[in-house]
């Protein structure tokens, strides 16, 4: 079982919230290192300035040392900016998979339809849209995933769960309707799990699914298939009737749970912290040979925060998992997920707070899912928020709820490990 060392690091840099990480297990000297990337639909309309900030954003401020191998990155919802973040990403670093989120010629369309003109990275946004799978396999990376629909949720302890990837094929005939609308085959995946280094990273894929976009488009199809106008006109309307339609959450999201396997504080001796850092200080996400000093020092200059939770000898499980919410629409698909993600809500520390609190996308029923004795995370980025009342009503439903403001001056790292008692 070994000793486990992990950092996970949350930082929002323009329109693009990155959470980096890295697990360690010291015996074997084996690292996993991974990213996930998310950001605002609402914040599209930007001006061309902010846009013009991008390139040297990610060439100059990411979190991964040079040279560093990536095994997983992960893209949770679809924005220019986003987009641009994770080619950026597999440019600079080797990586061994990435994973996204499965969307419809259609729905690239109306995402490509609304590129401002003097965009700067609006050449290789179109090109990314026209042929996503190609766009991705020049970067160089082994592995590259499409996300759409769930296999089966994992319940109970985790211990049964086997080593390495975990994806299911989706049905015949939804592949057979997936290559006939991108006109080649390409590599699409119900949503699992990944176990490595002791570590799960658990997946799931909601949203405006390949189904549903389809009805849309032969509902359409049939209902003016008479009507006089060219082609290019009936075009144009068909996609301002598709942004009526799925406006508040046009695009799927992959939603991801991450945290170790091995917890027990019968069995684990496990320490979990967390600082607010600057921005600028130029922290990174890899745990080196000297990591461990890294988050020592941090604790000893800084104010931190310890958790408690995981000390208690009498639990079976610790509370050190992450939450990732992507963009999803909570109003529409909370049911859903809170079935799928079931068994690893009390194992929850940290969520993201879809579209750092849309009204159109919340749903203050997750507030219920935890109402016990331990502080829980909410991450969001306050200043790209539209509306606070989800944010304070966050803050008002119970006091051990702590909201995590990260912005282009502050970020936030959470960092620990676990030991195993018969290694003391």
């Amino acid at each position: 079982m070994g000793s486990r060392y992990y950092r996970h690091l949350f930082q929002c840099q323009k329109d693009v919230i990155i959470q980096s990480g890295s697990i360690l297990n010291s015996v074997d000297d084996q690292r996993t290192t991974y990213v996930y990337l998310t950001g605002f639909y609402h914040r599209e309309s930007a001006q061309t300035d902010r846009f013009q900030r991008e390139q040297q954003l990610w060439e100059d401020k990411f979190p991964l040392e040079d040279g560093a191998v990536l095994d997983l990155c992960v893209l949770g919802v679809y924005t220019y900016a986003t987009i641009i973040a994770l080619l950026h990403i597999l440019k600079k670093y080797p990586t061994c998979t990435v994973l996204l989120p499965y969307i419809t010629p259609l729905q690239r369309l109306h995402l490509a339809g609304n590129i401002p003109i003097d965009h700067p990275h609006r050449r290789e946004l179109i090109y990314f849209l026209d042929y996503p799978y190609e766009s991705l396999r020049k970067t160089g990376a082994e592995n590259i995933y499409f996300l759409c629909g769930n296999g089966d949720p994992i319940r109970g302890n985790l211990d049964y769960l086997e080593e390495g990837y975990h994806f299911t094929m989706e049905n015949d005939e939804l592949t057979k309707l997936i290559c006939g609308m991108e006109g080649q085959t390409i590599p699409v995946l119900k949503s699992g799990y990944i176990r490595e280094n002791d570590w799960l990273f658990y997946f799931g894929t909601f949203g405006t699914n390949v189904l549903r976009i389809k009805a849309f488009a032969r509902q359409y199809a049939e209902q003016n298939k008479d009507r006089p106008g060219s082609d290019y006109q009936k075009l144009q309307e068909m996609l301002k009737l598709f942004e009526r339609q799925f406006g508040s959450s046009p695009y799927p999201s992959i939603l991801l749970y991450h945290g170790p396997v091995w917890d027990s504080p019968r069995e684990y001796t496990s320490l979990m912290t967390g600082r607010n850092f600057p921005a600028d200080r130029g922290c990174l996400a890899g745990i080196s040979p000297n990591g461990v000093d890294c988050a020592i020092k941090c604790q000893h200059d800084n104010d931190y925060e310890c958790m408690q939770y995981h000390r208690d000898k009498k639990r079976n499980q610790s509370r050190m998992g992450i939450w990732h919410l992507g963009n999803i629409s909570l109003k529409e698909y909370l049911p859903q997920i809170l079935l799928y993600f079931e068994d690893i809500i009390d194992k929850t520390r940290g969520l993201t707070v879809p579209e750092c609190g849309s009204r159109e996308l919340w749903n203050p029923q997750i507030l219920k899912q935890f109402l016990g004795e331990e502080t829980i995370y909410w991450i969001t980025s306050a200043e790209n928020c539209q509306d606070p009342g989800q944010l304070i009503e966050i803050l008002t439903k119970q006091g051990y709820n702590r909201l995590i403001n990260i912005n282009d001056a502050f970020s936030y790292c959470f960092s620990g490990y676990l030991i195993s008692n018969d290694r003391l």
